[in-house]
C-alpha cells in the first residue's frame, strides 16, 4: 500500500490504484469537512439470490449530496458465497463516497469491488491487441465502448464481446506498395 496526497492509502490492482471502502469511510468520518454529515444505506431488494443497496450521503444541513447503488448476486464468485448482502451494501457505500470525491484515485469503483472482478489474462490481451491491429481498430474507442479504462479492467464477458465484435469487422485495407516497372 502506498499513500497519495489525499492521505488515503491505495492498493494496486492490475497496474491501477484503488482505495478500499474502509479507508474511504475512515476519511469521511475523520475529516472536519464532513463533520455532522450522515451516511445512510437502505436495501432496495434483499433475498437469497440478489441484494441491491443504495447509499446516500447528506451534508450537515441534511441535503443529499451523493448517492449510489450496488447489486450483488449470491453464489457469484467466491466472495459472494455467503455475503452478497454485505458486499452490496459495502459497494454502495464505496461508490457514494467516490461520487463525493473521496478516494477516486483510479476510478469510482473501490478496490474491494475491483478485487472481485474476474480478470482476463495477458495472453488474451495480446490476442485482443493483435486482432485490433488486424482490423485497424482504435484501443481508446474500444475501451470507451465497453466503459473500461484499460484492458486489465475487462471481465471475461467483456473480452468475449470485444472479440466477437472485432471478428465481425472487416480487416483494414492493406497499404499499396510501390511497384517498380
Amino acid at each position: 500500500m502506498k499513500s497519495l496526497s489525499t492521505e488515503i492509502p491505495t492498493v494496486s490492482i492490475k497496474g491501477n490504484n484503488y482505495t478500499l471502502v474502509s479507508d474511504r469511510v475512515m476519511f469521511f468520518r475523520t475529516q472536519d469537512t464532513y463533520k455532522g454529515w450522515r451516511l445512510v444505506t437502505e436495501p432496495f431488494q434483499l433475498d437469497e439470490k440478489i441484494a441491491v443497496f443504495r447509499a446516500s450521503v447528506y451534508d450537515n444541513e441534511d441535503k443529499l449530496v451523493s448517492c449510489a447503488t450496488a447489486m450483488e448476486m449470491a453464489n457469484k464468485g467466491f466472495i459472494n458465497k455467503d455475503s452478497h448482502v454485505e458486499n452490496a451494501e459495502t459497494s454502495a457505500v464505496g461508490r457514494a463516497l467516490g461520487f463525493l470525491g473521496i478516494g477516486i484515485v483510479g476510478g469510482i469503483a473501490p478496490a474491494d469491488d475491483m478485487k472481485n472482478i474476474p480478470q482476463i489474462t495477458d495472453e488474451q490481451i495480446a490476442d485482443l491487441e493483435a486482432l485490433m491491429k488486424q482490423k485497424g481498430s482504435d484501443k481508446m474507442a474500444l475501451l470507451g465502448y465497453f466503459k473500461v479504462g484499460s484492458y486489465q479492467e475487462m471481465t471475461p464477458e467483456i473480452y468475449a464481446n470485444a472479440i466477437a465484435m472485432l471478428s465481425k469487422k472487416k480487416n483494414k485495407p492493406q497499404e499499396k506498395k510501390d511497384e517498380a516497372a
